[in-house]
């Protein structure tokens, strides 16, 4: 196996350190969080919303959120 370069080790080692929750990531950030995908799933369940277009319009009025 090749050997690290002193940049590579020194890279490693300051992930070990620092951890890579910080890191920034890639792509888009989500439109819902845990809480709402939670709220979502308890409208069905109960029966306060039957279909998407239930769960849009809820989601809109309670949470003033506007999701497709």
């Amino acid at each position: 196996m090749a050997q690290l370069t002193l940049e590579k080790r020194a890279q490693a080692i300051a992930l070990l350190d620092v951890g890579v929750k910080n890191r920034p990531r890639c792509g888009r950030p989500q439109k819902l969080t845990i809480r709402d995908k939670r709220t979502l799933v308890r409208r069905i369940t109960t029966n306060e919303c039957s279909n998407a277009v239930q769960l849009r319009k809820s989601l809109l009025t309670h949470e003033k959120k506007d999701v497709n």
